[in-house]
């Protein structure tokens, strides 16, 4: 059989926003970090929890607890299918039963559950921004939150936290 060569014919184009946004803190990590020798800095701790790799499960320091292991392990394969987009039923009434105060009566309608902080925070701006609407963002703060605010084409607006407070 003879072999052809085919040239895929690009028939999608990528956002356009992609190109133009930036995320600072991936940029120092993949450029930046390793280039640096730790030789030349003594100081620093032989034992450091890396932040910078977005996954804490990776550090020996972040492990899953045994029990919460063996409950997943006993109600694997129990759920055939899509759960609740906003996360399991009993995992939101969980939480909201959790979440009770004096000031707030919270349901587990209430809670919405994501994978993970950057998904939350994505997925907040999209509900409630429009093109062109500026937030605000603590600094210092979660870098990927103003990535994704400037890849929505918000205006972020950047105040300093007061660390005595």
């Amino acid at each position: 059989m003879q072999e052809q060569s085919h040239k895929w014919k690009k028939i999608i184009t990528g956002n356009i926003n992609i190109a133009t946004v930036k995320n600072p803190l991936r940029n120092y990590i993949e450029k930046v970090l390793p280039s640096v020798d730790l030789k030349n800095y003594p100081e620093r701790p032989e034992h450091c929890v890396n932040l910078s790799i977005g996954d804490p499960t990776a550090s020996l320091l972040f492990r899953t607890h045994k029990d919460n292991l063996r409950i997943l392990a006993e109600n694997v394969g129990k759920i055939d299918g899509y759960t609740n987009m906003q996360g399991l039923d009993s995992a939101r009434e969980a939480i909201s039963i959790k979440s009770q105060c004096n000031t707030y009566n919270l349901s587990k309608d209430d809670v919405y559950l994501t994978a993970g902080g950057s998904l939350a925070i994505w997925t907040t701006m999209m509900l409630l921004a429009q093109e062109g609407d500026n937030f605000l963002f603590p600094s210092p703060g979660f870098p990927l939150a103003l990535t994704i605010a400037r890849s929505m084409k918000l205006e972020a607006r950047i105040y300093n936290l007061d660390p005595d407070n």
